[in-house]
């Protein structure tokens, strides 16, 4: 099934809701410029290619931020996204963001955002996507940043996403990574007590956005955050 929008600027691939039932699709997409004319090509595809191979050469610091937390932010956001019923134009550029919003730790810890949108632009711009597509992918990377502000419900999903381990059962572990990560990165060492202190407060701090992330997300996070003052004791 293909999906053409109103401005017929591409078609798009993703997921689609079959008999009730959310399964995820693979369409073959056509990106085209301003001017109507470019190849055809799997642009998800495209993009998980493009992608793994800037991790093959990843930074000895990033213990946390590997190609593995992107992939799980990836299926993240092909949850969430099929949870809240996105269309496949709306799934489409939210794995798209989600393959992309952490690339810019492979050039900087600090402001990776930033980066990060930079390094999405030289690809899609490669390609000769249209500037729209790009403007929303770069929307959802910023999104991220925290404090988070989404401002649609595709940066909605994607935040969530990006923030999926803290409600999910292997949480310690994935701490403990993120943990050992920034020891490695700053010059400020901190313990293991104070970063989990840390936690707590940004646990505090921190909302899900998407209706799947309030309902259920929040429901793991709250068992997580529970562990996490019985750690600190």
């Amino acid at each position: 099934m293909q999906h053409v929008d109103n401005n017929n600027d591409y078609v798009a691939l993703g997921a689609v809701l079959k008999r009730g039932k959310a399964e995820p699709i693979n369409i073959m997409k056509l990106v085209l410029t301003e001017n109507k004319k470019a190849p055809m090509i799997d642009l998800l595809e495209e993009t998980e290619g493009y992608v793994k191979n800037l991790f093959e050469n990843i930074p000895d610091n990033l213990i946390y931020h590997q190609l593995s937390h992107t992939i799980e932010v990836v299926e993240a956001a092909r949850t969430i996204g099929q949870a809240i019923h996105l269309s496949p134009e709306e799934m489409q550029i939210l794995l798209l963001s989600a393959w992309f919003h952490d690339t810019g730790y492979l050039k900087t810890y600090l402001h990776h955002e930033e980066e990060s949108i930079h390094i999405a632009r030289q690809f899609f711009n490669s390609i000769n996507a249209n500037s729209k597509l790009i403007e929303q992918i770069a929307g959802c990377i910023n999104a991220t940043k925290v404090p988070q502000k989404p401002k649609t419900k595709i940066e909605e999903a994607v935040c969530d996403a990006d923030m999926f381990h803290l409600a999910q059962d292997n949480f310690c572990d994935k701490s403990k990574l993120l943990f050992e990560e920034m020891n490695a990165t700053s010059k400020f060492k901190m313990d293991m007590i104070a970063f989990r202190k840390g936690s707590v407060e940004f646990f505090d701090s921190h909302h899900y956005h998407s209706k799947y992330g309030k309902e259920v997300l929040s429901i793991g996070k709250k068992r997580n955050r529970k562990h996490l003052i019985e750690l600190i004791g």
